[in-house]
């Protein structure tokens, strides 16, 4: 995964056929989530609370209640991802979110907010304990 949330698939059969796609998943009318700012000047604390500011467009459920997005920590050094549970989320154009990270191992890690329109580019954080 790129740090735009494309993928790209590199391959090929048979052997010495090189094939390199980049594959966009792209919603029509939506906008593309932003994260802006994340708190605590990108150093974090496992299982301590983040704060992350953004754009987005508000997406609403089949109900009309809001559809509160997802925040994705993928540790750089092996790709193992984490997901923070969500304790606030205050929806708008512009969007405020709060949660608690789980217990994560010390390292870089890329931060995304994932939502029903799409995946943000990711902000680079690092987990000091």
């Amino acid at each position: 995964m790129l740090n735009s949330g494309d993928v790209l698939v590199v391959g090929g059969e048979p052997a010495g056929a090189n094939i390199v796609e980049r594959v966009t998943a792209k919603v029509s009318g939506e906008i593309v989530p932003v994260v802006t700012q994340v708190l605590e000047g990108m150093k974090l604390t496992s299982a301590g609370k983040v704060r992350i500011y953004g754009q987005a467009r508000d997406a609403r459920s089949a109900k009309g209640e809001y559809t509160v997005p997802s925040v994705m920590l993928q540790r750089l050094s092996d790709g193992s991802q984490y997901w923070a549970m969500p304790e606030k989320y205050v929806p708008g154009s512009s969007f405020e979110y709060s949660g608690v990270l789980p217990r994560l191992p010390r390292g870089l890690y890329a931060l995304r907010v994932v939502a029903e329109s799409g995946i943000s580019e990711s902000k680079i954080v690092k987990v000091i304990k």
